[in-house]
């Protein structure tokens, strides 16, 4: 009898201690699991990180001009502003200019959008954006400018010769809230703004996009280069000062240049921040 209670009692207790065990080791098979799936999800997310992420800051000893140029080397974006109406156009004079820099040649028929205030997942969006299309005379720059309604449409403007590995300054104008423009000029001591032409959209094509404004290699867009400061200035006096703001710009690229009132700046970027006024967040 007390022999058999004693082999209850052993068999108890070495029951338990399987118990315990199978419960220590469940937990660990559980545990590693766990640890194995944490493990997959943050290298997945670290390469979707890096598969969406295309900033590479240009270092300023590469050519001396932009300490914080970035370099575009695939499709994506790049930098996104965050939306603010300033950002929009308006009745009042608007100019919104960008630096830039090819890293060859454009092939004809070659298209190359990187800038742009709208969404590009939808078909005929409001906004507008900035693009360089290829050709045997040169590099045409275009310009997408579209309402709400679906007016408007990519505007054509001169060609140009843009030299590879050199820095332009671009500007797209907007006078009056009815004359859109483009002009360029080389990064220059002496440079000059070339106008490439306007449109009269005769006061009915005002975007007003609540998209952010991006830079990148837009959808199918093979613009390979780097992209330097750019802004946006509002309430300027465009038929009066817009030569003398570009050619201040072109000459002397730098926030402390002072081409226009601190009030007039909406944005200027460095790229990778925002130097203006309103200081207004800039990510990728």
């Amino acid at each position: 009898m007390a022999g058999d209670l004693q082999l209850s009692t052993n068999q108890r207790i070495m029951g338990g201690s399987t118990a315990r065990r199978s419960v220590v080791l469940v937990g660990a098979f559980v545990g590693a699991f766990l640890l194995a799936w944490l493990a997959v999800v943050a290298v997945f997310l670290s390469f979707k990180r890096g598969e969406s992420s295309n900033v590479a800051v240009v270092p300023s000893a590469k050519d001396g001009v932009f300490a914080d140029a970035v370099s575009v080397t695939r499709s994506g974006t790049v930098l996104s502003v965050a939306h603010h109406t300033l950002l929009n156009p308006s009745t009042s004079d608007f100019m919104l200019f960008v630096w830039f820099k090819l890293r060859s040649e454009m092939a004809p028929e070659e298209r190359s959008t990187f800038l742009g205030k709208y969404d590009p997942k939808r078909e005929n969006p409001e906004g507008y954006a900035l693009a360089l299309i290829g050709g045997a005379d040169g590099v045409r720059p275009h310009v997408y400018w579209q309402n709400r309604p679906g007016k408007g449409r990519w505007f054509a403007f001169a060609s140009t010769h843009i030299i590879p590995d050199r820095w332009y300054l671009m500007a797209v104008t907007f006078r009056a809230g009815r004359y859109l423009g483009v002009h360029i000029a080389p990064q220059d001591p002496e440079a000059s703004p070339e106008v490439l032409g306007g449109y009269d959209l005769d006061g009915e094509v005002i975007p007003a996009s609540s998209a952010n404004l991006s830079i990148g290699a837009f959808k199918r867009s093979q613009f390979r280069g780097e992209v330097g400061p750019f802004g946006i200035f509002q309430d300027i006096d465009i038929s009066k000062d817009a030569s003398t703001i570009l050619k201040r710009i072109a000459r002397d690229p730098s926030y402390a240049s002072e081409p226009v009132e601190e009030r007039q700046v909406a944005l200027w970027a460095s790229p990778i921040e925002d130097l203006g006024p309103l200081h207004l967040t800039i990510g990728d």
